[in-house]
């Protein structure tokens, strides 16, 4: 933890301080702590101490004197307790002083905040909260993909940069996709992403025409068309599934194929559930024998085939060579 190298004067000379409101304005606390804005928080040690080895250590060691306080702009006392400057900005030490003290965990909804938190909590072996704060990060992951996978990178998250990369499946990251957060990791790292990215995408390719994931023929688009000499206005034409070969609509061949295409570029379940079916449904409506359940068929067929391209997407591991950097400026 680093102090500020000179003291912030008002006009008058006199710092410009203001002071932390509820909870951490109380008479019964034994420490301050100063943030970079010069906002003071009045905590308690023994807290402070249990979530943070950190400050554990930093208590223990000899407090300066009343005089001695007097003559250094490091540190003083306010109050007759030690004041302690720290690098970290007023709102982000609120809140890693809330995941401290028994209140309700604060709600993070900032991707800078976050960042701030995260590099305050790894500075101060914050552990517990750093498992706390988790939960948050997937949260957002799922919102700012890049940003997240950045982040978690730069401050060695691997756990949580997996899962932000896992989120950008979404995201069509190779048009168009610039966040300010990626300038702070490497060439590499943005490489080895897109690399999963493509991989994840041959993946999700295969289940639009490799079928062995298939376990059941009632479909309408199979089970409509029990002899391909029907006149039914639907052309047809074979595939392969559950190990034998079957006539298949052609409509839904061209909607598979379709998926296909999307999934080329956003290898995601979600990606596949928000191509919807309206296009196909049109298709299959020109065939008086599929047009009597294509709709429902679709609906509930697309719901699995987007759990296919979850699950082989999973099984894809995104390489991380980064090297865990914990301490940062801010």
């Amino acid at each position: 933890m680093a102090t500020s190298p000179s003291c912030a004067a008002g006009p008058d000379g006199t710092p410009q301080i203001t002071n932390a409101s509820a909870p951490f304005n109380k008479s019964t606390a034994d420490v301050v702590l100063r943030s970079s804005d010069s906002v003071d928080f009045r905590v308690h040690k023994t807290i402070l101490a249990e979530a943070s080895p950190v400050f554990e250590s930093m208590f223990g060691l000899p407090q300066p004197s009343s005089g001695e306080a007097k003559s250094s702009c490091l540190d003083e006392l306010k109050d007759d307790l030690p004041v302690i400057e720290v690098e970290e900005s007023s709102l982000t030490l609120d809140t890693v002083l809330r995941f401290c003290y028994p209140l309700p965990q604060p709600t993070i909804g900032d991707v800078d905040l976050l960042q701030s938190l995260l590099r305050a909590v790894l500075k101060y072996d914050m552990d517990g909260i750093l498992e706390a704060v988790r939960p948050q990060m997937r949260q957002l992951a799922e919102k700012h993909a890049l940003q997240l996978y950045s982040i978690a990178l730069r401050l060695g998250l691997e756990e949580e940069a997996r899962y932000a990369a896992k989120c950008s499946l979404s995201l069509d990251i190779r048009n168009d996709q610039y966040v300010a957060e990626l300038e702070d990791i490497t060439g590499g790292d943005y490489f080895r992403l897109l690399d999963y990215h493509k991989k994840c995408s041959v993946a999700a390719g295969r289940v639009s025409y490799i079928f062995d994931w298939i376990k059941s023929t009632h479909w309408v688009w199979f089970t409509g068309h029990p002899s391909p000499g029907r006149n039914d206005q639907c052309s047809l034409l074979t595939i392969s599934v559950l190990a034998s070969l079957r006539s298949v609509a052609v409509w839904w061949q061209e909607h598979m194929s379709s998926l296909g295409r999307v999934t080329d570029f956003r290898p995601c379940g979600s990606a596949v559930l928000q191509a919807g079916t309206n296009s196909t449904v049109i298709q299959a409506l020109k065939c008086p024998v599929c047009r009597l359940k294509a709709l429902p068929d679709l609906i509930g067929f697309t719901e699995l085939y987007a759990a296919e391209v979850d699950r082989v997407t999973s099984e894809v591991q995104l390489e991380i060579k980064a090297e865990p950097c914990k301490s940062q400026d801010n």
